[in-house]
């Protein structure tokens, strides 16, 4: 790895894990406090600045990224502190079936703490609000630290969130932003002030200025003229149509059903693909933010690639045992993978979202640059795991440079689907025509994963783990 990739991912982890005052004031409470032992509310209570809704959905699996910073900032500091906190995985079972609105419940919060051992729980408030244009999107965290027993609580000051393109599109919004044109990769979501520079840059500070300058009231890329890149959404070897409900795109997955995902990368280019379940990454199935360090595994996807993924990859643990495909099954919330990793409450489930990226940054031009940071309701399903096959998988060493598209697409069960319609029916669903397929001018090829350095209310039920097979299963060549 060169020289420049390690300053890369050490600037993003640098900037990542960065306390914010208010977790300091978090910190300071729980030592004057003298608590000992903590808990940590893995998932916010999100509402807009009316007041008038318990929704995650508007920041989907964004939202347990902001808790588990502000978890590890007090793990950090909690053995020389003198105070324990619980385990995440703990505090999450134990809030299975919880749902936001119980988390504004004082006496439902005395139950959490009482089961959990807790003399104090923290959870984070998000408030976001729309503003009067389509770029405007204003968000704002607000830890508390309430004692259940004394029934007070403190709270630290509302910090603005400071969003990137990798942010945005963990929250399940689509957009395309950079396009290979020829030899030269251009810039096509951005607003004309952001300087080409700045366009090329990478590491989360550029991607905090590239979100500021992105045009975000554009059709979904799915929607727009034929791009390069796309996903769908297959039930046995047939499409399942994928409808737009006012700019997002809904698909049908009812319970017990197993589907596939296709990848299409129509371009002359290699490209490179995380695909997120629910927040959860396809690849080695664990929760990972895009930014996240080590990098999250992508699959590579050759030029004129279309095949499908239809599981879960999973290493084996050994040199012994085999890597496996599990098969993406629709189950009951509670049995999905994603809330085994704290996705326990409504509005985290329901999206399947691809972000594409260009592999390396060889010919782009000018030459990106390392910048650091500075100072929709949901499914009651999700996508659980079912059988369970050896697969052999080429590794590369392959590393992902710019981010090129994001794209997701929400999934409901046909009841919620309807259900939305209904709620969205006060406005206008006229635009909810399936959305035509991307058309191929290439020959399928497979794709390899690799490896880097290793809205609405959202569905009740989500992917389990079944098996995951590219279109074209490769030879196993080893680990790079």
């Amino acid at each position: 790895m060169s020289a420049a990739w390690i300053l890369g991912i050490a600037l993003m982890a640098q900037a990542e894990g960065q306390p914010a005052e208010s977790g300091m004031k978090i910190r300071d409470q729980i030592l004057n406090g003298r608590y000992q032992r903590i808990a940590v509310c893995p998932l916010p209570i999100c509402r807009s600045d009316e007041g008038d809704s318990f929704s995650n959905s508007e920041v989907g699996p964004q939202g347990r990224v902001w808790c588990e910073n502000l978890n590890n900032f007090l793990a950090a500091n909690s053995r020389t502190d003198g105070f324990s906190l619980i385990n995440q995985r703990t505090v999450s079972q134990t809030m299975q079936g919880v749902s936001l609105e119980d988390l504004a419940d004082r006496n439902m919060l005395r139950q959490l703490s009482n089961r959990l051992g807790a003399e104090a729980l923290v959870i984070v408030e998000v408030t976001f609000r729309h503003g009067t244009t389509a770029k405007e999107f204003v968000c704002t965290n607000q830890p508390k630290l309430i004692n259940l027993v004394e029934n007070t609580e403190v709270v630290a000051t509302a910090e603005k969130v400071t969003l990137s393109l990798s942010d945005w599109a963990f929250m399940g919004h689509s957009f395309e932003v950079r396009r290979w044109s020829a030899d030269r990769l251009e810039l096509v979501g951005f607003d004309e002030s952001l300087a080409l520079v700045d366009g090329n840059a990478m590491g989360l500070g550029a991607e905090q200025t590239q979100y500021n300058g992105l045009i975000r009231n554009r059709k979904h890329p799915l929607l727009a003229a034929p791009g390069p890149y796309a996903i769908q959404i297959l039930v046995g070897n047939e499409t399942r149509p994928a409808n737009e409900i006012h700019g997002d795109l809904y698909v049908r997955l009812e319970p017990g059903e197993n589907f596939g995902i296709r990848l299409q990368n129509d371009d002359t280019r290699p490209v490179l693909c995380a695909v997120y379940i629910d927040g959860v990454n396809t690849i080695g199935k664990q929760f990972q933010h895009p930014l996240m360090n080590p990098p999250a595994d992508r699959w590579s996807l050759t030029p004129g690639y279309q095949g499908r993924i239809d599981g879960w990859f999973v290493r084996g643990n050994s040199d012994n045992s085999s890597d496996s495909l599990q098969r993406f099954r629709i189950v009951p919330k509670p049995q999905a993978v994603a809330a085994g990793f704290g996705q326990t409450v409504e509005g985290n489930f329901g999206m399947i979202t691809a972000i594409f990226y260009t592999n390396g940054i060889a010919g782009i031009v000018p030459v990106p640059t390392i910048v650091a940071a500075g100072s929709r309701g949901g499914s009651q399903f999700g996508i659980g795991a079912d059988r369970a096959d050896a697969i052999n998988l080429n590794f590369t060493d392959a590393k992902a440079g710019l981010m090129l598209s994001a794209m997701t697409i929400h999934y409901r069960s046909g009841k919620e689907l309807d259900d939305l319609k209904k709620l969205r029916n006060s406005t206008s669903i006229a635009n909810q025509a399936p959305v035509p397929p991307p058309v191929s001018t290439h020959r399928p090829t497979p794709a390899y994963p690799q490896t880097l350095n290793s809205r609405p209310k959202p569905s009740n039920s989500g992917p389990g783990e079944d098996e995951i097979f590219p279109s074209t299963a490769p030879a196993k060549t080893g680990r790079k």
